[in-house]
């Protein structure tokens, strides 16, 4: 099972879902693509020098944690969390015995 735990500043992803065979999995795919597309975004925002961000990645344990925020990007980086976490909830809810997604 993936368990997804989130806060205002932080974004934990750990595990396999388990729905198909590693590779081929289409939850583990759908997860991935949300996870890389919001690390891209946040890597782009901190070359900005709009957020200062802590990434921690290895197989099957990753995590992102917003240490600062510049003034005036509040917004635009709570649309970028607001994203994933929503994505997530979709794929939670299609997929319920893979995906755990909890606000800590």
């Amino acid at each position: 099972m993936i368990e997804v735990r989130y806060s205002d500043r932080l974004i934990k992803m750990n595990g396999h879902a388990g729905h198909g065979e590693i590779g081929k999995d289409i939850v583990c795919a759908g997860a991935s693509a949300l996870w890389l597309a919001v690390a891209s975004k946040m890597e782009k925002e901190q070359r900005l020098c709009h957020v200062t961000v802590s990434f921690h990645q290895e197989k099957g344990n990753t995590a992102i944690f917003i240490r600062t925020i510049k003034p005036g990007y509040e917004e635009r980086i709570r649309e970028v969390w607001d994203t994933f976490i929503c994505g997530m909830q979709v794929i939670a809810s299609n997929y319920p015995d893979c995906v755990s997604l909890k606000k800590i």
